[in-house]
Parts: structure tokens; sequence; C-alpha cells
């Protein structure tokens, strides 16, 4: 919750303790996109912007790219097929990282990650991030992939859980379009 304002007369460990709570305020504050919506988080600032199509409200595919993209790559030849997902961030191509997580006050890249896709069924590809107690930060994050009738991945007080795309030869498409928030219990 804001503080109050401030008044005239208020000593100076008032206005330290709203000073205070104003930072922890901000700090809880966490702008998370949703249908239609996507938060650009650049070194510039902060943008929100609407994917919605002006005609009906309907969601479209984002024109400029995003964090957390997939495609798939064929590292063979036709003949003899190599098949990876790659997840990046389209809208930076030359990134290294694939887009970034927020974990409380931690911002965490997220390494450019190919994944060898070695089934003919469908496939999802998962982010977890990982609670570790006595690293800075105190978090891991990796990319996985699972076919589908797999047992489902689920998180626990240490781990996070989040598909980031989904696939079936030779397609693939982004299951988000904006950097990653984590919510849990171990932060």
């Amino acid at each position: 919750m804001l503080p109050s304002k401030l008044t005239h007369g208020d000593n100076l460990a008032n206005l330290f303790d709203k000073y205070n709570r104003l930072v922890d305020y901000l700090r809880e504050t966490r702008l998370v996109a949703g249908p239609g919506i996507r938060i650009n988080r650049l070194p510039a600032g902060t943008t929100i912007e609407s994917t919605a199509a002006a005609s009906g409200g309907t969601p479209s595919a984002p024109t400029e790219g995003h964090p957390f993209d997939a495609t798939i790559i064929n590292k063979g030849t036709e003949e003899n097929p190599d098949y990876y997902a790659k997840i990046y961030n389209s809208s930076l191509p030359d990134s290294p990282y694939a887009g970034i997580v927020y974990v409380g006050d931690w911002e965490l890249e997220v390494p450019v990650t190919e994944l060898a896709v070695n089934t003919e069924n469908g496939f999802w590809v998962y982010l977890t991030v990982s609670y570790i107690e006595e690293s800075t930060p105190p978090f891991s994050t990796a990319f996985h992939i699972m076919t589908y009738g797999s047992d489902y991945p689920y998180g626990d007080d240490k781990t996070y859980v989040t598909f980031v795309a989904e696939g079936k030869l030779p397609n693939i498409a982004s299951r988000t379009d904006s950097d990653i928030s984590v919510y849990g219990r171990y932060i």
C-alpha cells in the first residue's frame, strides 16, 4: 500500500519511514503481460504495448519479435535431418540472451538455447527456475524438452516451471511473448 503523503511538520524519522515504505511498495509492483498486452523491458525503460487487433481486440502475433521466441533449426541434411528447437529473443536476434526472468528483485538473463528434438510426436519446451540457497543469485534457469505423453514436470517449493514453446516437427510456436516474472513460495 502506498504510504501517506508528506505533510508540513513531519519529523526526519517520519520522512525516512515514508520513503522506505514507498521503496517497498515500488519493489512489490511488477508489470505482467496478459492476453493482447506485451511488456518490453529495455535498458532505456519499460514500455507497454498492445498486440490486439484494432478490429475486435483479438490478440495478434507480435510483428517485431519478442523474448523467448522459438524456431526449428535443421543441422543435418534434408535426407538425414537433425532438428533442434532454438529459444532466442527474436526482437534482438544477435543477443546472447533469450530473455529475462524476474524473480523478486533478481533479473536473470537466460541464454539462447538449442535443444535436440528427438521425436516425431509433438513436444513442449519448458523453462525451470530453481532456487539454490548457497549461490548468488540464488536461482538458476534451464530449458528442457519433453514429448507429448511424458510425465508433466510439476514445480515444487524450490522449482518454478513454465512452458515457453510447443511444436511438432518441422514447426514450433512460442507460448510467451514477453519476459517472464516468477512468483512462488521460495521468493
